[in-house]
């Protein structure tokens, strides 16, 4: 993936890369928040039904951050962290249907939330996570002005969750006690070492980056070598991540 990243950094532009990331790393994150947003339903009474859907909860998390996008394309400018890239700045009045749709959206989700909530029906785990959908990708892509700051926000929200459904799967794969066959990564999951998996995640993250930084200054090459080695290790990310959450499990067998 970092091969084919820096040969297009090199061939199409030092534009295209960041500018597919920019819009990738949004689908990502909407995707995501529609993943786990499935994973509360999924534990509700209304989640038990074969078939069950929650299509109130779809349209908002969908509808909030097509207008966030849009609205930010129409005034990010020509740069995206320091790189050039070329925004997909829509017509107004699509942007402006948008920016109309989805607070409707958001309203009726609020309203019948509200309607649960008197009924004493209300998940109220499955909804302060919708809510903080609603919120993150608002705050991120509308009412932060300068889009390297959004893009910060809304990127250290989905590394926390993303970390914090791993972490709980494999507290729930390593219950039975230190795996010998994953003696690091099975200690760091037992109950209450959240932080430590939280540190040991951030350290080695970090020293893989110090290193890929010290690579980068040694080997040269510019803005397409930097561009393709940053930015495809985020590619490859997207695309694994799809596969990995969409895999069945095997059964196992004793």
């Amino acid at each position: 993936m970092v091969v084919a990243t820096t040969a297009l950094a090199f061939t199409a532009g030092a534009w295209v890369v960041p500018t597919a990331f920019l819009y990738l790393q949004w689908f990502h994150y909407m995707r995501q928040g529609y993943g786990l947003a499935r994973m509360y339903f999924r534990a509700t009474p209304d989640g038990q039904v074969a078939g069950g859907r929650d299509l109130a909860t779809d349209a908002v998390i969908y509808l909030v951050p097509f207008y966030g996008i849009a609205a930010r394309s129409a005034t990010m400018g020509a740069t995206f962290l320091n790189l050039p890239v070329k925004a997909v700045v829509l017509p107004e009045a699509v942007t402006t249907v948008l920016g109309r749709a989805a607070p409707a959206a958001v309203l009726f989700w609020l309203l019948r939330s509200f309607a649960s909530l008197l009924r004493g029906t209300l998940d109220t785990i499955y909804a302060g996570f919708v809510l903080s959908h609603i919120a993150i990708f608002l705050v991120a892509y509308v009412g932060i002005e300068d889009a390297n700051t959004g893009w910060l926000a809304i990127n250290v929200w989905h590394n926390l969750q993303y970390v914090l459904v791993v972490w709980m799967m494999n507290q729930k794969k390593y219950s039975g006690g230190v795996d010998p066959a994953a003696r690091f990564i099975s200690r760091i999951s037992q109950p209450g070492r959240i932080a430590i998996y939280f540190l040991s995640c951030l350290a080695i993250s970090t020293g893989v980056y110090i290193v890929l930084g010290s690579f980068v200054a040694i080997v040269g090459g510019g803005l397409a070598i930097t561009v393709g080695i940053y930015m495809g290790i985020n590619f490859h990310h997207y695309i694994v991540d799809a596969l990995i959450w969409k895999r069945r499990r095997v059964p196992q067998t004793i």
